[in-house]
């Protein structure tokens, strides 16, 4: 037995005071005279029937404060001071890292195990739950210090789940059937436990043998908590010394506005960009930042929000791998014997975007293509070259493409046949054409869905409108159908244009536009990630060339490495990373030598912290699960059962006065 406040059991000392009253009561003098026997005879007969009354008396006040301290002192029984086995899980989900005045919600949730220890007379079992239960302490045992070392050691995890998995893990254990009772320390946030149904058929497959008892760690309300849910480079890339466009998406946790926080962007551990974001209930918004990365190469880049309840969430991992110098090689079409400018705009939508130093651009005639050598060259641009199937041109590109190169291929537009070295069939449109702006998303013009930028007012004449190509190869739409379309050849790719942006063949190079569309195009074809990163929940990595001879190491820049499992052969070739890893940025390391670098970031989805209602958990508690905070832990759930001891005393005490009073009386 044990009581919620101990202290007052100093009340039962008050039982003392009348029987030591009684005690110390002194003896009256007694004189014996003629009359005393007689007097005496009565006298007897009456102070025993006083006797009696007082002592009744005695008793029902004895029994009376006897209640009154019990009353105070709350005495209870639980499964903490039981001596049946005690299965114990503690919630190491990302969001018990969420702070509270004194640390974490798991520390708290560590205090609460460490003093569960201290009080469970029985022996005593523990388990670990993410995604996955994990022991801790594994077998029952009644080793105190062994529980305290390994609860002492207990550390978050990456990754979250829910009650159906809490269940079907006890299930599939062998520790469960053993347990009188099971207490789970979490914090139950509504978006895992809220079905309260959900959670009343899953503890039914326990059965009530096997109580539970959730206690909530943490139960505040609209905790302050700001999430960054994806970071992203903008499809036109990124290049030294120009500006990128890094989009940032963020979120508020909470059912109320969030206060400002300071959203950064660092390159390389220095910040280099920063905007103050605010946000109204749960709403979610894109916040675009433009770094500027100095030079070429692999570079380390963090989105990073100030430090509200939970961090896990406030920051996000990428590498950017800024393209070294760009080789271009032009295939311009001839007008008589001198090569014509049909490549101006494209040039000069190249030149303005990349700095000089990371473009090398040459023109030659399809002549000189047709038997010059492209070693030399990352990528292709023709411009008013037909690629008809067969033609010396298409025997040259072919090849290029499959063995990795790139091609943006911009089409005279005069005849049906023009693209057929590209399996696509035509139909020759000569009026103008505006883009479709209603078939934006997945183009190289989805940047235009804002009404002020006008696509529509983009027009293209002479094109070639592709009538069978796939939808999600499609990157530009006019009002009479696909014009571009992106074409996969071996590890290579072309993006083929129905049209040449040149004057008299429509008016696309005259828009402001034309330079963004040309650089996603470009890193289109040219496979170009942009953002290395992952989204959390990644349990794979795909790279070219993967050999069942080589050794594979994931190494994290912050320390520490893993042996990576290779699976599969050939294309399908594939590295498993590990189920549970730091976010960071990791290298992935082929024989000792760099292959990839990516970041890997948090799985967000414990980021929503409102805790579970506890009325949306009736069903549950009828199904026999105790919910509460930590009150209940201590209190225990048979604790009102024990204060019926302090009501049958008051009712006993009642009874003797009663007795005393009135019964004894008409005798």
């Amino acid at each position: 037995m044990s009581f919620v406040h101990f202290s007052a059991l100093w009340g039962l000392t008050l039982l003392a005071v009348p029987l030591l009253l009684l005690l110390l009561r002194r003896k009256k003098l007694v004189l014996y005279w003629a009359a005393y026997e007689w007097i005496q005879s009565t006298i007897v007969r009456k102070r025993r029937e006083l006797e009696i009354r007082d002592l009744l008396k005695l008793i029902s006040k004895l029994l009376l404060l006897a209640a009154i301290a019990l009353l105070v002192a709350r005495p209870y029984l639980n499964a903490n001071s039981s001596r049946g086995p005690l299965l114990l899980v503690i919630d190491v989900s990302p969001s018990m890292g969420a702070r509270l005045d004194e640390g974490t919600r798991l520390d708290r949730a560590k205090r609460l195990a460490l003093d569960l220890v201290e009080r469970h007379d029985g022996t005593m079992a523990v388990y670990s739950f993410g995604a996955t239960l994990e022991p801790v302490v594994g077998d029952y045992t009644r080793d105190k210090g062994e529980l305290r070392d390994r609860i002492g050691r207990i550390a978050l995890r990456s990754n979250a789940a829910g009650a159906a998995t809490l269940i079907e893990n006890l299930l599939a254990g062998r520790q469960w059937g053993s347990a009188s009772r099971i207490v789970v320390l979490g914090d139950f946030q509504s978006c895992w436990y809220g079905d309260g149904q959900e959670v009343a058929r899953q503890l039914a497959r326990l059965g009530r043998s096997h109580p539970m008892t959730w206690i909530q760690v943490d139960e505040r309300p609209d905790v302050e908590n700001l999430m960054i849910r994806k970071m992203s480079l903008s499809a036109e890339g990124a290049w030294p010394g120009r500006p990128a466009f890094c989009d940032v998406e963020v979120a508020n946790g909470m059912a109320r506005d969030s206060v400002p926080h300071m959203l950064s962007i660092l390159i390389d551990g220095e910040e280099v960009s920063r905007q103050a974001v605010k946000l109204g209930p749960l709403e979610r918004s894109t916040v675009t930042l433009t770094p500027v990365f100095r030079s070429s190469g692999p570079h380390n880049v963090e989105a990073r929000l100030d430090e509200d309840a939970l961090a896990f969430d406030n920051v996000r991992y990428g590498v950017v791998d800024i393209p070294r110098k760009l080789r271009v090689l032009a295939v311009v079409g001839a007008q008589g014997t001198a090569p014509f400018p049909w490549d101006t705009y494209v040039k000069r939508a190249l030149a303005s975007a990349l700095p000089g130093e990371a473009l090398d651009y040459q023109s030659v005639s399809p002549l000189d293509f047709a038997t010059g050598s492209l070693d030399a060259f990352d990528m292709v641009v023709a411009v008013n070259v037909p690629f008809a199937a067969g033609s010396p041109a298409a025997a040259r590109l072919q090849p290029f493409l499959e063995r990795g190169g790139s091609a943006l291929v911009f089409l005279p537009g005069d005849g049906a046949d023009r693209a057929s070295a590209f399996g696509l069939d035509g139909a020759v449109v000569v009026a103008r054409q505006g883009v479709d702006a209603t078939k934006l998303d997945g183009t190289i013009l989805s940047f235009m869905h804002d009404p002020g930028l006008k696509a529509e007012a983009i027009g293209v004449a002479q094109s070639l409108v592709f009538s069978n190509a796939p939808a999600q190869d499609v990157r530009m739409r006019t009002t009479a159908g696909p014009v571009a379309v992106r074409v996969a050849s071996g590890r290579g790719a072309a993006l083929v244009f129905g049209f040449t942006p040149f004057p008299g063949h429509g008016d696309f190079q005259f828009n402001p536009n034309f330079v963004q569309a040309i650089l996603r195009s470009m890193w289109d074809v040219r496979h170009l990630a942009g953002l290395h990163a992952d989204d959390g929940a990644t349990r794979e990595m795909r790279l070219p060339d993967l050999t069942p001879e080589s050794a594979y190491t994931l190494v994290a820049a912050q320390g520490g490495s893993y042996n990576l499992q290779l699976d599969g052969v050939g294309d399908a070739a594939r590295l498993l990373l590990p189920t549970d890893f730091p976010a960071g940025i990791y290298q992935v390391l082929e024989n000792g030598k760099e292959r990839a670098r990516f970041g890997h970031n948090p799985d967000i989805t414990d980021s929503q912290l409102e805790p579970v209602d506890e009325k949306a958990l009736s069903s549950a508690v009828k199904q026999g699960l105790s919910f509460g905070g930590e009150k209940l832990l201590r209190k225990g759930s048979a604790s009102r059962q024990l204060e019926v001891l302090a009501v049958v005393f008051l009712l006993a005490a009642l009874l003797f006065e009663l007795y005393a009073h009135f019964l004894r009386k008409t005798k």
